[in-house]
């Protein structure tokens, strides 16, 4: 029985100095955020006009973006989300190039359901913002788009844009 004491105390105190002497382990978690979205698609326009037949009117579209950031508990992130100009390098004055011929098609995207804030990243523009609290999640935003009728001096053909989407966060 002494025999076996001993073991298990030689084992005992062999395991502490292994122990001692194993690096520690640690690691921080920072905030991170990242914005991902959908493609805004208009579909139809029709630009002209004709008295008693039809009238060319706004064509109206929506599409998300969403933002996910992960922090830790009881931190709080906030975070502003900007949209640039395009090609037209204006959010005042942002514009689809046409593949026909050329033409330049008047869009803008904005901030609210009744398309009167224009979302964007210059000074006077709107820009959106959120905040997170406690760890993780994601917040959609809806980007609302408009084409304004009366466009009547652009081709049939494809247009389309491109913009830079800038997440800002403080970690």
């Amino acid at each position: 029985m002494g025999r076996v004491r001993n073991t298990v105390r030689h084992l005992t105190e062999h395991l502490r100095q292994a122990s001692a002497r194993w690096p520690r382990v640690a690691s921080q978690l920072f905030a991170a955020c990242s914005v991902s979205n959908d493609s805004i698609n208009f579909g139809s326009y029709n630009p002209l006009t004709v008295p008693g037949k039809f009238i060319s009117s706004d064509v109206l579209a929506t599409a998300t973006i969403a933002v996910k950031c992960i922090t830790d508990k009881n931190k709080t992130i906030d975070y502003t989300v900007k949209l640039s100009g395009g090609s037209s390098n204006s959010v005042g004055a942002r514009s689809m190039h046409g593949s026909a011929r050329g033409d330049n098609m008047k869009y803008n995207l904005y901030t609210d359901f009744n398309r009167t804030i224009v979302w964007g990243s210059d000074a006077g523009a709107s820009t959106l913002g959120g905040s997170y609290i406690d760890g993780k999640g994601t917040s959609t935003n809806v980007i609302y788009g408009r084409i304004p009728g009366g466009q009547s001096s652009i081709y049939a053909g494809t247009y389309s844009d491109a913009l830079v989407i800038t997440l800002q966060y403080q970690p």
